[in-house]
C-alpha cells in the first residue's frame, strides 16, 4: 500500500503540472480501483477517456469500479460496445451488465447479456460470476453454492469470488462459513475489504455478535458513513438493543441514500409503530 500511495503522490503531482496528461489520470485511476477508492477511481479514468486514452484500456477497470460503487444505471447507459473491441473485452462487458441488469431487478436483460458472454466465452470469470448472481438472484442459492466452489477451485485467489461465497452461505445459513470468507476477504484483498465489512458487519449483528459488530461498523464509520449497508446494519443493532430512537435515525438515512429499498422501509415501519407515530407507520408498512 506504501508504494501504491506513494505512486498516487507522483501521478497527482505531474497531473498538477499537465492537467490533460491523459496516461498519469489513467494510471492514478487504476490505482484508486486498487486502494477501493471508487470514486476517485472514476473520476480519472473518465477524464481519460476524454482525454483520449482508449475504452479497450478503461472499459476493463471502470465496469468493475461503477458495479462495486452500484451503479448499475450507469454501466447500461455509458459503457457501449464498439467494433473492434477484442471478444474477450466484449464477454466481460457484457457479463457486467448482466449483473447491472440484475441489480436493477431486469432479469430478461440480464439473461440477454449474459447469453452474449457466454456464447464468445463461457468459461470467462466474469461471466461465471455473473451467472452466480443470477442464481442468488432467483434464490436458488445451492446452485450458486456450488457453482462458486468451482470457481473458486479453478481462480483460489479471486476474491469476489469469496466474497460471494460469503453472501451465499450467509443465506444457507452457514454463518460461522460465512464469517471466514468474509475475513480472507478483508485479509488478503484490499479492494474489497471495504465491502466484506459492510457484509461481516450486518452478519454479526443477526448473530448478536454485537461486541465485533461494533468493530467492523467503527472501521466503516470512518471509510463508508454514508453507506445505507451501514448505516442499516447500525440501525439494526440499535433496534435488537431497543434503543428505538437511534435506530429511527439510522434506517432514516439509510433510507435517504437508498430510496426504493423496501427492507428499510419496512423496519423503519415497525419502529414508528414502537415509537407510536402510526401514520408514518401506515405509510411504510404500506
Amino acid at each position: 500500500q506504501s508504494k501504491l500511495e506513494s505512486s498516487v503522490i507522483e501521478l497527482k503531482n505531474a497531473i498538477k503540472f499537465n492537467p490533460e496528461n491523459s496516461e498519469a489520470r489513467w494510471l492514478l485511476g487504476i490505482i484508486y480501483s486498487d486502494l477501493a477508492k471508487w470514486e476517485s477511481s472514476e473520476k480519472e479514468l473518465s477524464a481519460a477517456l476524454r482525454l483520449g486514452v482508449s475504452k479497450e484500456a478503461i472499459y476493463p477497470v471502470l465496469t468493475q469500479v461503477l458495479l462495486n460503487q452500484g451503479k448499475y444505471q450507469q454501466i447500461i447507459d455509458k459503457i457501449q460496445l464498439d467494433e473492434g473491441f477484442d471478444e474477450k473485452l466484449v464477454a466481460q462487458i457484457n457479463s457486467v451488465k448482466a449483473e447491472a441488469y440484475l441489480g436493477i431487478g431486469d432479469k430478461e436483460s440480464a439473461q440477454q447479456s449474459l447469453a452474449k458472454a457466454t456464447a464468445i466465452d463461457p468459461d470467462n470469470i466474469y461471466a461465471r460470476l455473473a451467472q452466480v448472481n443470477l442464481n442468488i438472484f432467483d434464490k436458488d442459492y445451492d446452485q450458486a453454492y456450488k457453482l462458486l466452489g468451482q470457481i473458486i477451485t479453478d481462480k483460489p485467489d479471486h476474491y469476489r469470488a469469496w466474497l460471494l461465497k460469503g453472501m451465499v452461505e450467509g443465506k444457507l445459513g452457514k454463518n460461522k462459513a460465512a464469517e471466514e470468507s468474509y475475513t480472507k476477504v478483508i485479509e488478503e484483498n484490499e479492494a474489497l475489504a471495504l465491502t466484506a465489512y459492510l457484509h461481516r458487519s450486518l452478519l454479526l449483528v443477526k448473530e448478536d455478535e454485537f461486541e465485533k459488530a461494533q468493530q467492523d461498523l467503527e472501521k466503516l464509520e470512518k471509510t463508508a458513513p454514508n453507506h445505507p449497508k451501514y448505516l442499516f446494519t447500525k440501525g439494526l443493532m440499535a433496534l435488537k438493543s431497543k434503543k428505538f430512537v437511534d435506530a429511527r435515525a439510522n434506517f432514516e438515512s439509510a433510507l435517504k441514500y437508498s430510496p426504493n429499498s423496501l427492507e428499510i422501509m419496512l423496519f423503519l415501519g415497525g419502529i414508528y409503530f414502537e415509537l407510536g407515530n402510526m401514520e408514518l407507520a401506515e405509510k411504510n408498512l404500506n
